[in-house]
C-alpha cells in the first residue's frame, strides 16, 4: 500500500500488509473516516494503518487459509463511527465485523458477487449492497437481515452511490443503464 502526496506527486509512506510469501494482493482500501488512517484488505487479512507515521495499528487474519477465487474479498465499507466494517466477497457473502472487538459479528449470504457496499449517512446500522446479479440489498447490519431488495438491473451492477440525506441511491450497470431509486420508509 502506498500513500501519495498529490501536491508533490511523491510517495509519503508505504506499507506491506501481507506476508510476501503469500503473494496476496491488496483487494480494497478505504479511508478510515479519520485523518491519516486507512483500512486495507487482502484475501486473508484486514489491516488498519496510520499513513503519517507509517505504522500498522492492527492486523486481523480473516481467514487462516488462502481463499479460493470464489470467496475472495472484493470491497469494504466502514461505518462513520469506525465501529462496524462490512466486507463483501465474490461468493456473495457479506461479513460484518465489530472493529471495537476486532471480531466477526455476523455474516449474510446474498445472490451474486458483492461489488459495492455503502453505509447510510444517517443511520450506521444500515447499508446498501450492490451485486453482480443486478440486485441492491438494504441490510440491517446489527441483525444481518435484508430489509429490502431492489431488482435494479438486468446485468451486473458496476457502481452504487447513496444521496447524503439517504433518500435515494443511483446505480450503474453493465446493461448500459443508470437507475435512480427512492428509499423512502
Amino acid at each position: 500500500v502506498k500513500c501519495w502526496d498529490l501536491k508533490s506527486v511523491s510517495v509519503l509512506s508505504s506499507f506491506t500488509i501481507s506476508n510476501p510469501s503469500d503473494a496476496l494482493p491488496v483487494i480494497s482500501i478505504i479511508n478510515a473516516n479519520e485523518p491519516n488512517l486507512f483500512l486495507a484488505c487482502t484475501p486473508r487479512n484486514l489491516t488498519h494503518g496510520n499513513v503519517k507515521n507509517s505504522k500498522v495499528l492492527w492486523n486481523v487474519t480473516l481467514s487462516s487459509e488462502i481463499p479460493t477465487t470464489d470467496d475472495s474479498m472484493e470491497t469494504l465499507a466502514l461505518s462513520q463511527s469506525n465501529n462496524l466494517l462490512c466486507v463483501g466477497k465474490i461468493d456473495g457473502n457479506l461479513q460484518i465485523y465489530d472493529l471495537s472487538l476486532h471480531a466477526l459479528r455476523s455474516s449474510l449470504q446474498l445472490f451474486g458477487a458483492i461489488i459495492k457496499i455503502v453505509f447510510s449517512h444517517m443511520n450506521e446500522t444500515f447499508c446498501l449492497v450492490a451485486t453482480t446479479s443486478g440486485n441492491v440489498y438494504c441490510v440491517d447490519v446489527l441483525s444481518a437481515n435484508v430489509t429490502r431488495k431492489f431488482v435494479a438491473h438486468t446485468d451486473a451492477i458496476l457502481d452504487l452511490a447513496l444521496s447524503n440525506d439517504d433518500t435515494y441511491f443511483v446505480t450503474s450497470s453493465e446493461d448500459c443503464t443508470v437507475n435512480c431509486f427512492q428509499l423512502g420508509d
